[in-house]
């Protein structure tokens, strides 16, 4: 399974319930800033703004199943995203793939209190980027197995 796509580099293309990155402004990453993953303030653009001290990006795995492919040719086909938004989501599956997944989330926090940003333009951002993450959940046999009586 995939979240994201390494050919992307326009943020409009993407979700901000599924990527999401946020502007840490304390020196720690252990002093919570925000909510919950994806939500509030959080931007699918990485933040520019020379006063985060870090960047939190969030990629939250698709977790509707079809039922019936353990993959897909493209290891994307086979996953879908319910109707909720970011860590809290979840949500009504779609018809196509109405099995409920376990939700996966990966989270990476990027310390840019080392970053030269003395090169930053005055307006627009300074970064680009695409961002992709695979994941394969190997104990799937388990929930085919018939129940013990």
């Amino acid at each position: 399974m995939i979240a994201g796509n390494a050919a992307n580099t326009e943020d409009s293309k993407v979700s901000k319930a599924n990527i999401c990155h946020r502007c840490w402004n304390k020196d720690n990453e252990d002093t919570f800033v925000g909510g919950a993953p994806c939500s509030g303030s959080d931007t699918v653009a990485i933040p520019s703004s020379k006063d985060c001290r870090m960047i939190r990006q969030t990629l939250i795995f698709p977790h509707c199943w079809d039922g019936k492919n353990l993959d897909s040719p493209d290891h994307k086909a086979h996953m879908a995203y319910g109707q909720g938004s970011g860590a809290t989501g979840g949500g009504a599956c779609p018809s196509t793939h109405p099995v409920k997944m376990p939700q996966v989330m990966y989270e990476l926090m990027w310390d840019t209190r080392k970053i030269d940003r003395s090169w930053f333009p005055d307006s627009g951002n300074p970064y680009t980027y695409s961002m992709n993450i695979g994941y394969v959940f190997l104990c799937l046999p388990l929930l085919f197995s018939s129940p013990q009586k």
